[in-house]
């Protein structure tokens, strides 16, 4: 049976390479998404040596003088007061234990001048010669920083000029640093960094988050050390904290998704090759019928046919998991490269692919059972006699295929209308049962088709008429189409929806093209520096003045909140994520309403606060503010105060928020002070401003109003890209199996005199129908999950860049198409598929036509 098996593998050696690509390809697909996620993803305990070197743990300086609570590595809730702490070596000394030992490390950004110009870059001051160090960098070229007027910059720099030899000079004070070797954060290749010695780069004395230690104590770093530490602001990087952070997805939301990954795998890949599988039936039913003549059993017929698909699939399995393997590390560096992700050390899940390889040989088998129980069941007389009737296929199971449509499409809805974080995913999961429905109703669709194809031109009506012959063939490479489409196009109904609710909640305060010049943080000295570097970089346009609330020299955020008169539960808030409602006079009233408004103005200067926003009702007269610390601890308790208010209209439709006059807050008690600037400009301002105030020797942020973020279309894109290459592969792979089919037909053509563009517009239409079946069959499935999912995303929480929306579900919930991506997959990749087989299918060998035998 072995070399029965290996003789028919061999001899149709494109049809085996043909079953083996079908099976590979979702292993190698998943293969490198899992091998390339596992690298690119960068855990606490990974990670824990670029923190913290070979000390026992690194300790980071807080906003808060008292206690915090710390999450993890890396985040902490503060509870005690937000007065800077002032940190001393002998301060840290009296914390530590007896025998410990200490080294600084700060890290900030700066800037430098490189040959391209100014740039901010990151910073990172610590004596990478000492052994607590060792393992924060990598040393590449030359040697580590030893004085003050020396550093070393990371590949990324020295790609830039910073290299070796270089010097580099340092503003504001234009001071010079000689570039003396090239370290590199292995799990950041593409990080842009200067190392160098502490207190010799960064522009102001190390305080705040910057500030921060590698410490050893003598029995290392337990609960009870990181405790201590808490309670005096400082929050601890260790090996404990590490081995004891949380995994992000919980562990049904785990099982639901690999369920569905197993589920994905065995459906495509056994109605991808399915088809092949019983093509090679037919070519092999002689040979079969021979074997049955000798003596051979129908178990024997079904072994022959299970191991060839078990050999293919095997072979498959393997040199897809190998190659996904090399892709999945490759495209993690690639990633890496382009700074679109950390990368840590190369990880292969080989439980995982080794079980996406079973996978792949399990589902050869489910493509090769149903060929294997026709060879079971065939005639082996009228086979030697060439009577062997033609397999049709059978008109499915439409009875079973509505009931599990509609049984899928009311769980579908049920899981959206529940809640929970995972109702996403469940939704998902409830979708499957539409799919398996769609499928069992696919043969009876394409009987349907069929129906008219009398009526079209021949290049339409021999693809049609060969597709309705061969429904089994048909209804595999259509629902492999129809499974890749129907998720593209419901995940992205629902991102769109997603998308578009979002950006319906946002209102932003300031018109689009505003420019915001803001240091909450700085005193008079620095705030004087920011003004003259906005002014040097922004020459000719007015510099509006905006101020801040400042209570016992803190800067507060100034919060407004108001209800929507037209959708019940739905809430605007403005200045909840740091961007304060806007304090200041009539010149930045006029900038926010685009025009004069005596009205408006009036009140403003009778120190009433102007309301934008429609949320505020017509006939109100106060709004309620609060002002809240940035950093929330217990010495910075909220404050709310009511001012008289005015409504009136903003420049643009949708554009919301409100004006404060300072007056106003002055006769609550409050102080403020001028740390913003206003002004009209573009995004490309952004940036230069920030590198002109940091040159100057002070810390801005620049924000300029540009709408609400498309954030959407790369999603789309990969989403496109990935049903792309299963439509496309999965079309082109049927075709080429039907033109075995159409070549009798193909051969009566050519005698007859048919060119050779007439037997390519044949397989070009039959590529075309395949895809569009498919896709349109895929539209039809993903309209509900599609709804069910923007059900569950939107009319919940909503969250934009100039507020919070809230909505508890009674504002309803939006559905949005994104129709151009729609006609592409449903249009777009039908032509395309329908343009590539067209092209690229070979010439057909004349011959003669073949002979009908009664």
């Amino acid at each position: 049976m072995r070399r029965l098996v290996w003789r028919g593998i061999l001899r149709a050696r494109g049809r085996s390479a043909l079953i083996m690509a079908m099976i590979g390809l979702p292993v190698l697909v998943f293969t490198a998404l899992l091998t390339g996620a596992a690298t690119a993803d960068v855990s606490a305990l990974e990670g824990l040596r670029q923190r913290i070197g070979s000390a026992d743990a690194a300790l980071s300086a807080t906003a808060h003088e008292g206690p915090v609570q710390q999450l993890d590595g890396h985040s902490y809730t503060g509870t005690g007061s937000t007065e800077r702490a002032v940190w001393s070596e002998e301060r840290l000394a009296a914390l530590l234990p007896a025998g410990a030992r200490h080294i600084p490390l700060y890290e900030g950004t700066g800037p430098v001048r490189l040959p391209g110009g100014l740039d901010i870059v990151e910073i990172t001051e610590v004596d990478l010669r000492d052994p607590l160090a060792k393992g924060l960098r990598e040393l590449r070229q030359g040697r580590l920083p030893a004085t003050a007027g020396e550093v070393a910059a990371t590949p990324a720099l020295a790609e830039r000029g910073a290299s070796v030899g270089s010097t580099l000079v340092v503003p504001p004070d234009n001071r010079s640093f000689r570039v003396v070797g090239v370290v590199a954060d292995p799990q950041r290749p593409a990080l842009q960094e200067l190392a160098a010695l502490p207190g010799a780069l960064l522009l102001n004395p190390p305080r705040g988050l910057d500030l921060g230690w590698l410490v050893d104590l003598p029995g290392g770093v337990g609960r009870a050390e990181i405790i201590q530490f808490n309670s005096h602001g400082l929050i601890v990087a260790t090996r404990l904290l590490a081995e004891e952070e949380a995994p992000l997805l919980r562990s049904e939301e785990m099982a639901v998704g690999l369920g569905l990954a197993i589920f994905m795998i065995v459906l495509e890949t056994a109605l991808l090759a399915g088809p092949a599988f019983a093509i090679g039936l037919r070519r092999r039913r002689h040979e079969l019928a021979l074997v049955a003549a000798q003596g051979g059993s129908p178990r024997h017929l079904r072994a022959v046919v299970l191991a060839e698909g078990l050999i293919l699939g095997g072979l498959a399995s393997l040199l897809a998991a190998g190659l996904g393997v090399g892709l999945g590390i490759g495209g993690a560096h690639l990633a890496a490269g382009w700074r679109l992700s950390s990368i840590g050390p190369v990880e292969v899940p080989w439980v995982s692919v080794l079980g996406v390889a079973v996978l792949g040989v399990v589902s050869a088998l489910v493509a090769a059972l149903v060929p294997a129980v026709q060879a079971g069941r065939q005639e082996p007389a009228r086979v030697l006699a060439g009577r062997a009737p033609e397999v049709r296929g059978k008109a499915g199971k439409p009875v079973l295929g509505a009931l599990l449509i509609a049984l899928g499409i009311g769980l579908t809805l049920l899981m959206a209308a529940g809640d929970g974080f995972d109702r996403e995913l469940n939704v998902i999961a409830a979708a499957v049962l539409v799919v398996l429905g769609m499928i069992a109703l696919l043969p009876r669709l394409i009987e349907w088709t069929g129906r008219p194809a009398a009526r079209l031109p021949l290049p339409l009506r021999l693809p049609v008429r060969d597709a309705v012959r061969h429904r089994a063939r048909t209804a595999s490479a259509a629902a492999a189409v129809m499974a890749a489409s129907s998720a593209a196009l419901a995940f992205g109904i629902g991102y769109h929806s997603n998308f578009e609710d979002n950006r319906a909640a946002y209102w932003p305060g300031m018109p689009l093209g505003t420019v915001q010049i803001h240091a909450r943080d700085a005193d008079e000295s620095a705030w004087a520096k920011v003004r003259s570097a906005a002014a040097q970089s922004l020459p000719g346009r007015p510099l509006i003045p905006g101020y801040d609330v400042m209570i016992g020299g803190e800067p507060y955020i100034l919060s407004l909140d108001l209800q929507s008169l037209t959708r019940p539960g739905l809430h605007r808030s403005y200045g909840v994520f740091g961007g304060d409602v806007p304090i200041g006079g009539p010149e930045l009233l006029r900038l926010i309403q685009g025009r004069d408004d005596p009205v408006a103005a009036a009140a403003l200067a009778e120190g009433k606060a102007v309301v934008f926003d429609p949320g505020f009702a017509p006939g109100a007269s106060r709004v309620r503010l609060a002002a809240n610390n940035p950093f929330g601890g217990q010495g910075s308790r909220t404050r709310e105060i009511e001012v008289p208010a005015v409504r009136a209209e903003a420049a643009a439709e949708h554009q919301g928020g409100a004006i404060v006059p300072r007056v106003a807050l002055e006769r609550a008690g409050f102080q403020v002070a001028e740390r913003k600037l206003f002004t009209t400009g573009s995004p490309a301002d952004e940036l230069r401003l920030e590198r002109a105030a940091t040159a100057a020797g002070a810390a801005a942020d620049v924000y300029v109003e540009a709408g609400y973020e498309d954030y959407l279309t790369p999603q789309l894109w990969v989403l496109f890209g990935a049903a792309g290459l299963l439509v496309l592969g999965g079309t082109l792979v049927a075709t080429r199996l039907a033109a075995a089919d159409l070549r009798p037909d193909q051969q009566v053509m050519a005698a007859i005199g048919a060119s050779g563009g007439l037997r390519r517009l044949v397989l070009a239409g039959q590529a075309g129908y395949i895809a569009l079946l498919g896709a349109v069959a895929g539209l039809l499935v993903a309209i509900v999950p599609g709804v069910a999912l923007a059900w569950a995303s939107t009319g919940r929480t909503r969250l934009g860049h100039g507020g919070l929306s809230v909505s508890d579900g009674s504002a309803g919930f939006t559905v949005a198409v994104p129709w151009g991506f729609s006609l592409g997959l449903v249009l777009g990749l039908p032509l395309l598929a329908a343009l590539i087989a067209g092209l690229f299918t070979r010439r057909l060998r004349p011959g003669p036509p073949p002979r009908r035998l009664g």
